[in-house]
């Protein structure tokens, strides 16, 4: 059995000595009957090994590699049709395949699968876009609609063989033309040996170009016999094509890359530029065949029936293609629209992160000081108070010693969260400290902040905590403070902190109030003497 790599050798070999005796056959023989089934049936066979080779490189393909060679291999098929359907008509029917024929409409067919071969560009390790089908279409449309216009009206409409010659001649050459510079810019963009296989392709499609062009001109003279020497050059790139299939370009990835919506985008615009440019030429063509054409009034109307019917066709596709691209607009918006929602979910969280304590929930130290900041300011504009509570656990140390350092936690998020409870919403709540908590009670009196002070306290005593099956009873003592119009945020805590010491001094469990002067309280003993 075997495999890939000897079977294309095995293919090249075979073109090779196919090639070689029909060189020496049409350079040795006289025009006979017998030529001519020898070169009817060399010519579709060596064609039939290009199919073969594309085919074969279709295994073990994938992505973007394979749509090229599925392409290639269907440009090859049409070939392979048009030649052996020649075949019959010579050998079968003995018609005169030099005349005007339909064949020539599948001969010139086939470069146009080729033709998008090009833009599946295959040595990129990408996903093939998904905005070039519709681009491709349109451009493959357009070359019929060309065929149409310039080869038909003198092979049907007024048979005209002179006409006929030239106008295929010279669209065919110019499809040819369009096929070589493709292989061109590939070769140039690659490396490596998908530009091995681009540079065969390339010296094939121009060698093929030359001979089919002296062919035509030979047979529009009665010149050309099949198995002429004028076919020895269009074999031999026959030939070429059959080797530049069995080179190994390396396949593109199982697992490509992904193409984000830009690359997409961009990677489909010369694409559709040209495809744009094509459906604008047609009215242009159908006002020239129009106004200044001088073929017969036949072909004139033909032309602008068919020049018509591709408009329609094109501006279907065209709106297919926007349908495509509205699609991928709405998809976009969509996904913009939830990466934004996603990013001020993102942003959120981090901002709640950087001012909120992590155990409790409640504000941090900065956050909370940053709000007393705020709120003072605004109560001075105002002419209203605002009260601080500055609430410090009992025996916090004792609480450690004895149930250990999670309870202490446990002990730490419960008071706040019966903290919380008591306060209303305009209100806030800050982790100060280890067990120390700063409260802002705005717009309020001496009374409603006493009230909301001693319901706190009563909150956090009022019900123990369970640790180990054990009751932990946790107390708090309060000092509180209201805020005068000559106040910063500095003598506020300092009048605060006053008030809970001689809170903790007193007895604990309470609420202590500090109304002295910023003066009044320069030389008192600070907070982080007091006793536990």
């Amino acid at each position: 059995m075997l495999n890939r790599s000897q079977f294309r050798s095995l293919l090249v070999a075979a073109s090779t000595v196919l090639v070689v005796v029909y060189a020496f056959v049409s350079a040795a023989a006289k025009p006979s009957h017998e030529l001519t089934i020898f070169a009817d049936i060399a010519q579709p066979a060596l064609i039939a090994l290009v199919l073969v080779a594309f085919a074969s490189n279709l295994r073990g393909s994938h992505g973007r590699a394979r749509k090229f060679w599925m392409l290639m291999t269907s440009g090859a098929a049409l070939w392979f049709i048009s030649s052996g359907t020649w075949v019959y008509f010579e050998l079968v029917l003995h018609a005169d395949v030099n005349a005007p024929t339909v064949l020539d409409i599948v001969l010139f067919l086939h470069l146009v699968p080729m033709m998008a071969a090009l833009a599946t560009i295959p040595h990129e390790h990408r996903r093939m876009p998904s905005l070039v089908g519709m681009p491709l279409a349109m451009i493959a449309v357009w070359w019929m609609y060309l065929y149409s216009f310039v080869v038909i009206p003198w092979q049907y409409l007024v048979p005209d063989r002179l006409h006929y010659g030239a106008s295929f001649n010279v669209l065919y050459v110019i499809e040819s033309i369009v096929l070589i510079i493709g292989w061109l810019m590939l070769w140039y963009s690659s490396s490596g040996g998908w530009r091995s296989l681009y540079g065969a392709l390339l010296l094939a499609s121009v060698g093929y170009t030359i001979s089919s062009f002296f062919i035509n001109i030979a047979m529009d003279k009665n010149d050309y016999y099949t198995g002429s020497p004028h076919d020895i050059p269009l074999v031999l790139a026959v030939t070429t094509m059959v080797w530049a299939a069995s080179l190994e370009p390396g396949s593109s990835s199982q697992r490509e890359s992904l193409v984000t919506e830009d690359e997409d985008a961009m990677h489909a615009t010369w694409i559709s530029r040209l495809a744009i440019c094509a459906m604008l030429s047609v009215p242009v063509m159908a006002i020239w065949s129009m106004k200044f054409g001088h073929a017969p009034v036949t072909i004139r109307e033909f032309r602008v029936l068919v020049s018509f019917i591709a408009v329609v066709a094109l501006a279907i596709l065209l709106f297919a293609n926007q349908q495509i691209l509205s699609k991928k607009l709405r998809n976009s918006l969509a996904t913009v629209r939830e990466s934004f929602f996603e990013l001020a979910r993102t942003r959120e969280a981090l901002e709640y992160r950087a001012t909120h304590d992590s155990m409790t929930g409640a504000m941090n130290r900065s956050a909370i000081l940053a709000a007393l900041e705020r709120e003072l300011s605004r109560a001075s504009r105002s002419a209203h108070e605002l009260a601080v509570l500055l609430i410090d656990l009992d025996h916090f140390k004792a609480i450690n010693d004895n149930f250990g350092h999670a309870s202490g936690d446990v002990a730490i998020v419960s008071a706040c969260t019966r903290m919380q409870d008591c306060l209303r919403a305009h209100d806030y709540v800050g982790r100060y400290g280890g067990e120390e908590f700063l409260v802002i009670v705005t717009d309020c009196d001496r009374t409603s902040a006493l009230q909301i002070a001693e319901r706190i306290r009563t909150k956090i005593a009022e019900h123990p905590i369970t640790m180990n099956a054990k009751p932990l009873f946790v107390t708090a003592t309060i000092g509180m403070t209201l805020s005068r119009p000559e106040d910063v945020p500095e003598s506020l805590l300092r009048r605060a902190d006053l008030a809970l010491y001689q809170g903790k001094a007193t007895g604990r469990n309470r609420v202590s109030i500090s109304d002295l002067a910023p003066g009044e309280i320069s030389n008192l003993q600070p907070v982080s003497n007091r006793v536990e």
